[in-house]
């Protein structure tokens, strides 16, 4: 298995992988990776030793600035796009290359959100990226039928984490997120992993 992670933050990644290689037993390899830089994409994914097979991608990577409508400039504006959607999508284009090539089966998995479907305030170019990650789930499951590689999207609500929790406990939001959760709960990565 390999996860990759933004550069800055490997040692956290390094520790996950440990984590799951004591859950799974299994080889795992972390790496760097920006989905900011698109042609470092490509490379990343033709360096990978020829041995290792891919089977399944699975594409969690996002990011989100809250701003309002009239506060955006390019720059945020493209890097949200960029991580969000481009950068996913060409990582997504030469993993399956090489699954194809080698001949494998596989799964994409694509981790959306409850914004690519329904708006919030604050979130214009992320809600946007994650609505578009449900429509390329859509165009490549079609594309991809025919090499027998599944394409599927998660869109979960507010998930809870150790970085967000916060954010996510924190009263005025509890009120104004919370209260609209039929579950009255947030979701744990468990939830959406197991979906």
């Amino acid at each position: 298995m390999i996860i990759t992670d933004v550069p800055e933050r490997l040692d956290e990644l390094e520790g996950y992988a440990q984590s799951i290689h004591k859950l799974t037993g299994g080889d795992i390899y972390s790496f760097g990776l920006n989905l900011e830089d698109v042609p470092a994409i490509r490379d990343f994914v033709q360096n990978i030793d020829a041995g290792i097979e891919i089977n399944y991608l699975i594409n969690v990577a996002g990011i989100n600035i809250l701003k309002n409508f009239f506060s955006w400039e390019l720059e945020e504006w493209e890097k949200v796009l960029r991580i969000n959607a481009t950068g996913t999508f060409f990582l997504t284009q030469v993993v399956v290359e090489r699954m194809i090539v080698q001949k494998k089966k596989g799964n994409i998995v694509f981790v959306s959100s409850q914004h690519g479907v329904v708006a919030n305030h604050d979130r214009i170019p992320y809600c946007l990226s994650k609505g578009m990650l449900i429509q390329l789930t859509k165009a490549l499951a079609l594309e991809l039928a025919p090499h027998d590689i599944r394409v599927n999207c998660v869109s979960p609500t507010f998930v809870l984490t150790e970085r967000n929790q916060s954010f996510l406990y924190n009263s005025y939001f509890q009120k104004e997120a919370l209260e609209q959760i039929p579950l009255n709960k947030y979701a744990l990565p468990v939830d959406v992993a197991n979906g």
